[in-house]
């Protein structure tokens, strides 16, 4: 009938998925499927695998509108993280915002590396240092698995501070882990230098160079917090500014990790081996073949 008016369209979860994953792949962004099914759970408040049984179910107007504006963002290029304030590293959920990087997956086997050498050199209570904590994932990682550490974690960013403080509340970490804000070495006073020194230092500084900035992915290069990603004037300035001030810190026969981005395991093995005191330097390559993490040990 002419004067009937037209039934509104219906959206359930099945159509939406695949229209906005259409939409984010014109628009030229990976993993276009995984964004649309993160960023519709998050506007539905359910979890990502409950989408799989719940295809033909209608979603209200209201959340449609919701998710409409979260996948315009994300066609953008705003990482997903931030448009769900929420990110997952070492099976733990974490809260992200732009005053940190998102945790990357890669960065799991610096926290793989730690419990492996903790567990297996039987340390009662290991002292950890970690230099630039961002969220906190590693440091909450550490506290978490490693039940008797004594973890301190310092960053040069108060704003990161106030979201690594939440998520370590956030895992009943609170009273486990000291965050204290300064740069590198300097957040720690005369007084906050552990007795005989940190069993453990442990870092992801800033590895991207200057020149690499313009062929970083926009959302890393637009949205991410410069200060977490660039190494100042070379890809290892902080690398090597740790070098040279964790030997007041680390305890005997102490370590420092770090990781690093490709191709730098060889100027990474130098920094440690030219020092003067770190000895049994050696690299731990990713699940992709790549040298992600340099280890050195103090001297006795």
């Amino acid at each position: 009938m002419s004067g009937q008016r037209k039934l509104k369209q219906v959206w359930t979860v099945g159509r939406l998925l695949e229209k906005s994953r259409g939409y984010l792949e014109d628009k030229g962004v990976e993993g276009a499927r995984l964004s649309v099914e993160l960023l519709l759970s998050h506007a539905l408040g359910c979890e990502r695998i409950q989408l799989y049984t719940s295809f033909e179910q209608p979603v209200p107007e209201l959340v449609v509108a919701r998710f409409r504006e979260l996948v315009k963002l994300r066609a953008e290029q705003v990482p997903v993280g931030y448009l769900t304030g929420k990110a997952y590293f070492y099976s733990l959920e974490f809260s992200v915002n732009p005053d940190v990087l998102i945790p990357r997956p890669e960065t799991e086997l610096l926290v793989e590396q730690m419990i492996n050498i903790c567990r297996t050199s039987h340390f009662a209570n290991p002292g950890i240092l970690e230099i630039g904590t961002g969220s906190g994932c590693v440091a909450i990682a550490l506290a978490k698995n490693l039940p008797h550490a004594e973890v301190v974690a310092t960053d040069i960013s108060g704003s990161a501070l106030a979201v690594a403080k939440d998520n370590a509340q956030k895992h009943k970490l609170g009273e486990r882990i000291r965050f204290v804000q300064g740069d590198l070495f300097e957040a720690l006073s005369e007084e906050g230098k552990r007795p005989g020194g940190f069993d453990f230092i442990v870092s992801n500084p800033p590895y991207i160079s200057p020149e690499e900035i313009p062929d970083l992915p926009r959302e890393v290069r637009e949205y991410e917090p410069r200060v977490a990603l660039l190494g100042r004037d070379e890809a290892l300035a902080v690398h090597r500014r740790i070098v040279d001030g964790a030997e007041g810190y680390l305890a005997e026969r102490g370590k420092l990790l770090m990781e690093l981005g490709h191709e730098q395991a060889q100027a990474a093995r130098g920094l440690l081996e030219q020092s003067g005191y770190l000895s049994e330097v050696r690299t731990v390559r990713d699940l992709q073949g790549h040298e992600r993490v340099v280890i050195g040990e103090k001297k006795a």
